[in-house]
């Protein structure tokens, strides 16, 4: 890429969903060689955008919303480069979302537009490619996977030196109070946090207590019906970290989960971790700490794993620091320039 040409990145860094998660990290690491729309108000957002579109040969894309629209038809008509990125599938998701049309046809509007479309794991791409809707998109894929911030500004609760076994009939030696455990995907379908439900209340009463982090979904109210559940709905940030540390064991059974931030957030923060065969980042760990989501036994069975320092080794080195990741996105956008 000339130093005369720019870089114009759309997309939310002021939420604190997973998407506006990494493009708040992009913007940290980024800022100077990219132009970001570091606005709030739709005025700005737009007034930001135009002063800068006719001015980018390249144009990154990150959601699905009014202006990620925008840009992706203004940058076809106008033949700029434009890339993608593609932090989860509306046709996989709609198996579990009621997606509107317009989210519909926002996505395939920019994946048909785009030279290059951005997917955070390989197991993620796999998914996407196994909808035969996606197959003419498999030459403009490729991977590269969220980072993590390894000097975590969030001290840890006390770890644990190795892997225990555990005995189901005598919880009392390990744990003397209830084991606490959390999840975050609230009632969401796809978060699948009612079958980790069903394998705690298949165990004797007062063994765990489960914390349930998220926003409401068709599953809340079932999830809410367990007398062991702790339903705290969306918090902020800030506080979901002080959670992790309160808590013993993450648990992300997900049905379909492209990347899985959260986890990684948990174990950095003490927690010990199981993870469904569907989320991205099971790729980085030891399969015998990964489930197959139709085995409510074999989860059933680790809700007692300590395996906190093996799973966040595990994790810590094959996951880049956010400053790796955020370069690796710049080259590959200077690519297509």
């Amino acid at each position: 890429m000339q130093s005369s040409e720019k870089i114009l990145f759309v997309g939310n860094i002021f939420h604190e969903s997973g998407p506006s998660i990494v493009n708040k990290n992009l913007y940290d690491n980024l800022k100077n060689k990219v132009v970001f729309i570091d606005a709030n108000k739709k005025l700005d957002k737009l007034l930001i955008f135009f002063k800068n579109f006719f001015y980018s040969n390249t144009i990154v894309i990150s959601g699905l919303g009014n202006l990620n629209l925008l840009s992706s038809l203004l940058g076809f008509l106008f033949r700029k480069n434009l890339i993608y990125l593609m932090h989860g599938s509306v046709e996989l998701e709609a198996k579990y979302r009621n997606y509107s049309l317009y989210i519909r046809l926002a996505e395939k509007i920019i994946m048909n537009c785009s030279n290059k479309i951005i997917c955070v794991s390989e197991s993620y791409k796999k998914n996407i490619l196994s909808k035969s809707y996606y197959h003419k998109f498999d030459s403009k894929l490729i991977v590269i996977a969220n980072g993590y911030d390894h000097l975590s500004r969030h001290p840890e609760k006390k770890s644990r030196s190795k892997n225990v076994d555990f005995d189901v009939n005598k919880p009392e030696i390990f744990f003397p109070k209830a084991r606490k455990v959390i999840s975050v995907g609230g009632g969401r379908k796809e978060k699948n946090i009612k079958s980790i439900c069903s394998a705690i209340n298949m165990l004797p009463n007062n063994l765990i207590e489960l914390t349930v982090v998220g926003p409401d979904g068709p599953d809340t109210d079932e999830i809410k019906s367990y007398p062991f559940v702790t339903y705290l709905g969306q918090v902020p940030q800030t506080q979901l970290y002080s959670l992790y540390r309160d808590n013993d064991l993450y648990i992300q059974f997900s049905l379909l989960e492209s990347f899985g931030l959260a986890p990684v957030e948990a174990v950095i923060n003490g927690c010990d971790l199981i993870l469904s065969s569907e989320v991205g980042i099971s790729e980085y760990i030891s399969n015998e700490f990964v489930v197959d989501v139709n085995d409510i036994n074999r989860l059933k069975e680790l809700l007692f794993i300590i395996n906190n320092e093996k799973v966040k080794e595990q994790l810590l080195s094959n996951i880049k620091t956010w400053r790796d990741c955020a370069e690796n996105h710049y080259l590959e956008w200077c690519e297509v320039c």
